[in-house]
């Protein structure tokens, strides 16, 4: 006679058994079909791991319950509670932490020994954004969205709510960037760029028009112009202010891609499809105008870059997946090259212990700066080409490497209607 058993989950264990996931509990199927109760929970389980060394099993359900089991002797070991429903779990490989995914789109990791450690968190969060497909985002104050229909919006980072939309451009924006006083520099198809102040409640407004579209901004050191990198080659200097007028301080015959700005030095680094990756003075007076050989490929085109907070290293990444680390200052050192991506990289940051990049791999990749290129790397799967990746200011500048690092990503979808940007936490 064969019994009927209602599951909403389940994983094979070791001699023939079969966990399910019941509505509150979790039962063993024996291999002659006998139904043994391991544990109770308090609603559907939907979470179900079996540990690396095969000897413990973790269930999590829909009231936030997280239990782990002992399989030999059938008894509890530890349990966490959390404040939404669970509806995945997982172990680490050395089976030291589990990990359990809920309702609130986070995921806490807890040490398998006693089910503590949960201030460890990976907060992975989605914004129901309806515009078309998204190109750029930036960090500050709130998180900044660029579209395809031309309008920014802000997010607050605390609720995932929208907080304010604008339309800022006829077409694609292409690049953007948070400013100091907490508003927001946005560049599109329309080759103009648009400023909107943090401190007044004045509309945006246009501050310059470009050659060609820009492919990275950033604002200037003194937070009193903002820079541009441009498709046409050209790395201007646009005032924020009333009155003042563009200037053009390097022009390249070839597309520049990439833009980064010196941290505490009033000089900006810029590369593209030239051979070279390009230091420029933003001070007049001063001739520090130099260059060196870009650590990608040589049939490369370099498409992001990015300073460590303390303005000591300069990451650079290329369209065949090569990212590297050199010294923020030109020598004979060669650069140090990370592994683990193959395809285009699309952004690059550089937070003070670790080097994160995206692109057309589907994957976010972190490298610690510290440990060497032959350190392995953490690796997130997106499942869709990373466009823009921005951390915000406490993952920045914290100095405290047990501080949490928050880094923003834009994703391009594969279905127009359906952008995806969320924030990870680590």
């Amino acid at each position: 006679m064969t019994a009927r058993y209602d599951a909403a989950s389940a994983v094979a264990l070791p001699g023939g058994l079969l966990a399910l996931g019941g509505e509150g509990e979790v039962t063993l199927l024996q291999p002659g079909g006998a139904l043994e109760r391991l544990g109770a929970l308090e609603r559907w389980v939907y979470g179900l791991a079996l540990s690396p060394r095969r000897d413990l099993l973790l269930a999590g359900d829909a009231a936030g319950s997280a239990r782990v089991f002992r399989l030999a002797d059938r008894s509890l070991r530890c349990e966490l509670k959390r404040s939404a429903g669970i509806s995945a779990a997982a172990f680490d490989p050395t089976g030291t932490w589990f990990a359990v995914a809920g309702d609130d789109g986070s995921i806490a990791l807890a040490r398998v020994a006693d089910c503590t450690g949960v201030d460890r968190q990976l907060a992975v969060r989605q914004l129901g954004i309806p515009q078309r497909r998204m190109r750029s985002v930036a960090a500050g104050q709130a998180v900044l969205v660029g579209d395809g229909a031309g309008n920014v919006s802000a997010w607050s980072t605390a609720t995932w709510s929208l907080a304010g939309r604008w339309s800022a451009h006829a077409g694609e924006v292409t690049a953007l960037a948070a400013l100091p006083d907490g508003g927001w520099v946005s560049g599109g198809l329309d080759h103009a760029v648009v400023a909107m102040s943090g401190v007044s409640s004045a509309p945006p407004r246009r501050i310059g028009q470009l050659r060609n579209f820009p492919w990275a901004l950033r604002p200037s050191p003194d937070g009193m112009s903002v820079l541009s990198a441009d498709a046409a080659g050209d790395l201007t200097l646009l005032p924020l202010g009333e009155g003042g007028a563009p200037a053009t301080l390097l022009s390249e015959r070839r597309p520049l891609y990439a833009l980064a700005v010196a941290p505490g030095r009033p000089e900006v680094v810029v590369a593209g499809m030239t051979g070279r990756v390009l230091r420029v003075s933003l001070v007049q007076a001063e001739d520090r105008n130099a260059s060196w050989p870009r650590a990608t490929m040589l049939r490369e085109s370099v498409m992001a870059l990015a300073y460590s907070p303390d303005g000591r290293w300069l990451a650079e990444a290329g369209t065949d997946g090569t990212v590297a680390l050199r010294d923020a200052e030109p020598g004979d050192a060669p650069p140090r090259r990370f592994e683990g991506l193959e395809r285009q990289v699309h952004a690059l940051v550089l937070t003070p212990e670790h080097l994160w990049a995206g692109g057309d791999d589907e994957a976010l990749v972190r490298w610690p700066i510290h440990a060497g290129a032959a350190a392995a790397p953490l690796r997130i799967e997106e499942h869709a080409p990373i466009h823009s990746i921005a951390a915000t200011p406490d993952a920045r500048m914290s100095p405290d490497a047990r501080a949490p690092e928050r880094v923003v990503v834009v994703l391009r979808s594969r279905c127009r209607d359906r952008p995806h940007i969320g924030m990870i936490v680590l």
